[in-house]
């Protein structure tokens, strides 16, 4: 029996790459999520909804924190291509309603309403240097209409991962038996109660290019990635991850080396990890196992996740 609030999330993934552009929907909303990597800027060029009006979101990490920038356009991936120069950002994602299209004063209001929940949960730094009012974007009845939009527009960004307009009391404070576990960074680990407001389940990072394949999943805390031993590492770093940003992760990555956590397979010409190894995130992870920057959990999708596909309207 399932709850009377239940409801759907579908992926899916055009290029047919987990790690490429994926395309997000709810059952009965007319709006999509558009999600994608930096590196995948090619793909995204072709998808026709980025040419479209829309709320976008850019996501990244320094120093250990997530930035975040919102904005609006009329012409995101005009928009998008304007913020290819600011190295900040690592993914990228849009909202955008298919049939009657967004219009620039609702664009306004939802980049604004995104600000001030950001704001208000205060788990990340903003990188948007005004804060518009939304009291000042739209008359009553559209107001309604797009925070109705909006809603499900949040809902999205959990099933995404990115819990950055979460509020921090809505997570159970962890409890039970303290479990001394290694993690990435040599802290212990406390072990959360069941039904923390993440999904647990597996999930799988693939990056064919660089010989990667590891699985992974979030411990109860919600906060750290654990991921399998077996898991596959590549042998060296891209350029991009030499930034001052990643040191800790370059750090963490020499460790495991050195200390023969992972193990040259020459045969593959990749790392092996020896052990089960606790991330702080999902986004180290990715730095360690696939030696290029990541954010988040948008490179690692539900291994049973539901892949249902809709036509694809590239260009």
């Amino acid at each position: 029996m399932h709850h009377g609030n239940a409801f759907s999330i579908h992926t899916f993934f055009p290029y047919g790459d987990p790690a490429g552009l994926r395309v997000v929907k709810k059952d009965n909303w007319s709006g999509r999520a558009i999600a994608f990597r930096r590196d995948r800027m090619d793909e995204a060029t072709k998808w026709q909804d980025l040419k479209g009006t829309g709320v976008y979101i850019l996501r990244g990490e320094a120093g250990g924190e997530v930035r975040i920038y919102i904005g609006e356009a009329d012409d995101i991936m005009r928009r998008l291509k304007d913020h290819v120069p600011e190295e900040f950002w690592i993914d990228a994602v849009a909202f955008v309603r298919r049939g009657d299209s967004l219009d620039k004063a609702e664009g306004g209001y939802l980049e604004a309403r995104l600000i001030q929940i950001a704001e208000s949960a205060d788990r990340c730094i903003l990188n948007n240097k005004q804060r518009p009012n939304p009291d000042d974007k739209l008359e009553d009845d559209k107001e309604a209409s797009a925070e109705g939009f909006l809603e499900e527009l949040l809902e999205c960004l959990r099933a995404l991962g990115i819990p950055e307009f979460e509020p921090e009391e809505k997570m159970p404070p962890a409890t039970g038996d303290r479990d001394e576990e290694r993690t990435g960074n040599g802290e212990s680990a406390d072990t959360g109660p069941e039904g923390a407001p993440c999904n647990q389940g597996d999930r799988i990072l693939r990056v064919a290019t660089r010989g990667v394949e590891a699985h992974g999943h979030h411990l109860p805390d919600c906060r750290r990635f654990e991921v399998s031993s077996g898991a596959m590492a590549s042998k060296d770093e891209v350029p991009s991850l030499s930034g001052a940003a990643y040191k800790s992760s370059r750090d963490l990555r020499k460790r495991l080396i050195r200390e023969r956590q992972l193990v040259e397979d020459e045969v593959r010409g990749v790392y092996v990890l020896q052990n089960d190894w606790i991330f702080t995130s999902p986004s180290q992870a990715e730095h360690v196992l696939a030696g290029r920057p990541g954010s988040g959990l948008l490179s690692w999708p539900l291994v049973d996740g539901d892949e249902n596909s809709e036509e694809a309207n590239i260009s």
